[in-house]
């Protein structure tokens, strides 16, 4: 029998321009037996919105967080943990957590349960700036160097199947074991200095749990709402072998 599988988002009016389009992803999704828990933190009346898109779906929860706060990594943590609560409180063994703006292969529950890891990631790209302010699009994915806390890993390392273990990724395409979420909540760094996804994978590890990267499960970041969004597909990289 194929395990109870939650998918967990967190969204906000900002991302309403790419709400259709990831609904219609979920709604592809090939594991037999999934509910769904969306928490929104802009108010009530994007919950209408999101009723409306998400009717394709079954088993679909919807909360509104009303947390507010000038840091944004701190109302974010909050809509995680309340998405965390919700998933304790349910049956499902496992929450694929994810961002309102990663598409995903519809096939990648499979691909993460056949791991056999309590804690993987998918990848996805965005842009970044190096020390000189020149712009690169790169995996939201850092690695493991000698000598080196953690460093952020290049596209051609995705280009072959295989199973890496990584530091700390973005919390867009997470795939996590009931025992791992038990142990390990969300929060924000009230120095500002660390982001709410780079504190889970370190708490995590603290707990003994090791972050896998599978490169199969690449996604499409839909980042902004034109067409700068197609820099960002993963096929366009793939393809050429970058």
């Amino acid at each position: 029998m194929a395990p109870k599988v939650m998918v967990g988002v967190v969204t906000y009016l900002g991302q309403k321009y790419c709400l259709e389009q990831f609904v219609e992803s979920l709604s592809r999704l090939t594991h037999p037996d999934l509910e769904f828990v969306f928490v929104i933190n802009s108010g009530s009346a994007y919950k209408e919105i999101v009723e409306k898109t998400t009717e394709k779906l079954e088993n679909v929860t919807i909360l509104v967080d009303e947390t507010r706060s000038e840091w944004a990594f701190e109302v974010v943590a909050s809509s995680r943990n309340m998405m965390r609560d919700h998933f304790l409180a349910s049956k499902a063994e496992w929450l694929h957590i994810m961002d309102s703006d990663v598409l995903g292969p519809k096939n990648r529950i499979e691909v993460f349960l056949k791991d056999n890891k309590k804690l993987l990631t998918g990848w996805y790209l965005s842009t970044f700036k190096d020390s000189k302010g020149k712009g690169h699009v790169l995996p939201v994915v850092y690695g493991y160097r000698k000598g080196v806390f953690a460093r952020q890993i290049v596209v051609k390392e995705m280009l072959e199947p295989k199973l890496l273990k990584v530091v700390m990724a973005g919390l867009g395409l997470v795939f996590a074991h009931r025992s791992v979420m038990e142990h390990v909540a969300f929060r924000f760094d009230s120095n500002k200095k660390k982001t709410d996804d780079t504190l889970f994978f370190l708490d995590a590890k603290e707990q003994g749990y090791q972050l896998y990267l599978d490169t199969r499960v690449a996604g499409w970041h839909l980042r902004f709402p034109d067409k700068r969004s197609k820099l960002l597909d993963p096929r366009r990289y793939l393809a050429k072998g970058q």
